[in-house]
């Protein structure tokens, strides 16, 4: 979705236009939102809102730690292994079991999935079947990122996400994964690129190359 069209910039709109607020204006190509509302101003920047400290800011965009600290508290979640750049690992403390990026795959299991600890939005997330492919995609994260996470493949139908506000659910709702319906005679490749799907050019060639030979058949 585009700036201009993102849900949040029309909700503020409506919110100025019912005094809901005073002032809103947008900053830095949409990415920043400047709210103004009895005397103060405040700010959102991204998907960041400026309802927690800093700390919990920074556990949400980490996913080993936010994981870790979910087990801590006893919620169940996927485990999320810590595998840091070799150029980074001296800035830590004395290694921790099994951080070695080959021992906690073997410890995992093929598939297993591998991305960078850090970001949203579903980029720089591989599927690996192998150790070579492991090396290969470890590799290639780690001239952007200074940590990736490997975690084991779990098989999930449905992935829903509840949005709290001072431990009260507000909403809930099902993450629905683009696809696509055969026409008996295209391949799954050409589909893929007709279709109006919300993906970007750049995320439609890497689902193509992650399907495999499955971008060549002709689903019914």
């Amino acid at each position: 979705m585009l700036n201009g069209q993102r849900l949040l910039i029309k909700a503020l709109q409506q919110a100025v236009a019912h005094s809901v607020v005073q002032q809103h204006q947008s900053l830095c190509s949409d990415w920043v939102q400047a709210i103004t509302h009895q005397g103060r101003t405040h700010h959102i920047v991204g998907f960041k809102w400026p309802l927690n400290n800093v700390a919990a800011s920074a556990l949400a965009d980490d996913k080993a730690a936010g994981v870790a600290i979910l087990a801590a508290a006893g919620v169940p979640a996927v485990p999320h292994h810590l595998i840091l750049s070799p150029a980074f690992s001296h800035h830590v403390g004395p290694p921790h079991q099994a951080t070695d990026l080959h021992t906690v795959a073997a410890q995992l299991g093929y598939p297993l999935v591998l991305k960078n600890n850090f970001g949203m939005g579903g980029h720089d997330v591989e599927k690996v079947f192998t150790p070579e492919a492991l090396a290969q995609h470890a590799a290639d994260f780690f001239n952007r990122t200074r940590a990736i996470a490997l975690c084991p493949w779990v098989e999930a139908r449905d992935e829903y996400r509840i949005v709290l506000l001072a431990q009260q659910p507000l909403l809930m709702f099902r993450k629905k994964r683009p696809q696509v319906t055969g026409d008996g005679h295209s391949q799954v490749a050409e589909l893929l690129f007709q279709h109006q799907l919300p993906l970007s050019l750049e995320q439609r060639r890497h689902a193509l190359a992650s399907l495999g030979a499955v971008a060549n058949t002709i689903p019914a």
